[in-house]
């Protein structure tokens, strides 16, 4: 998808948040591709990978992620998952700038779910 946004504050305007351009500023293009396997009889696997390109204010690169998630439903009432979360960086952020701008980590993750 490519958007195109441009926005102009009016001369009388007391918005303070317009000069900083986070909330009009978005990536001019990305994309997503989800991929979902049905492996055998209660396994799956799940797989996302995004891009975002670059914001130019504040100034954030374009990045890549993947996502991976395997299931194994072991009975009725049980499944186990292990999932990788932005896989291909140890961290990057995804709006903002400077020392207070939020950074999202690689995360590695075992899950254990038990219905009663």
């Amino acid at each position: 998808m490519v958007q195109r946004i441009r926005t102009t504050l009016d001369p009388s305007s007391r918005d303070l948040s317009a000069a900083t351009g986070l909330a009009t500023s978005d990536p001019s293009n990305y994309w997503k591709l989800h991929a979902s396997y049905d492996i055998a009889r209660g396994h799956t696997l799940d797989m996302m990978l995004r891009h975002y390109g670059k914001v130019n204010r504040p100034a954030v690169p374009a990045y890549e992620s993947l996502d991976i998630n395997y299931s194994w439903r072991i009975s009725p009432g049980v499944e186990l998952s292990v999932s990788g979360r932005k896989l291909f960086d140890a961290s990057h952020t995804e709006f903002g700038t400077g020392p207070t701008a939020p950074v999202f980590e690689r995360h590695v993750g075992i899950n254990l779910v038990w219905r009663l």
